[in-house]
């Protein structure tokens, strides 16, 4: 009952910080810090409206995150749901890179049950070229120049 008062009186704020960005058909989110499912629902509300917005058919995604990017069960929900939204709305490839242990085990098994190819890496850098590999197969185009 209290934080559902909180909520209607407008208390609780965004904690987390995020943004994302597209490198022609590579959406890049970047997350940081401890994330409420407030914040995270902000955030990906923006990021799916950029994705239906920006008419791509296929696209591939990179979570950028830093080592203590960390979140409530809700906001780990939420984001799997994205995941799963990018199945119908064109994602053809996911990576996180970046992760700690607690994101790495939960998205190695989660990953599993995803119909696209999803990998975990510890560097940018290896991630990006693992996607541009899973976006050529997908299209026989070079997604972007490292």
């Amino acid at each position: 009952m209290i934080i559902d008062l909180m909520l209607m009186e407008g208390s609780v704020k965004e904690h987390g910080s995020y943004s994302f960005e597209w490198r022609e058909d590579l959406l890049i989110l970047s997350l940081s810090g401890a994330f409420n499912d407030i914040a995270i629902r902000t955030f990906f509300k923006q990021v799916l409206a950029s994705v239906v917005g920006s008419g791509r058919t296929r696209w591939v995604l990179l979570s950028r995150l830093d080592r203590k990017m960390i979140g409530t069960p809700a906001v780990f929900d939420i984001i799997k749901n994205a995941y799963c939204w990018g199945e119908e709305n064109g994602c053809v490839g996911a990576a996180i890179s970046g992760a700690n242990v607690v994101v790495d085990r939960m998205f190695s098994e989660f990953f599993k049950g995803i119909s696209y190819p999803t990998q975990l890496f510890d560097f940018e850098q290896d991630a990006i070229h693992w996607l541009n590999g899973v976006y050529e197969n997908n299209l026989d185009t070079d997604l972007f120049v490292e």
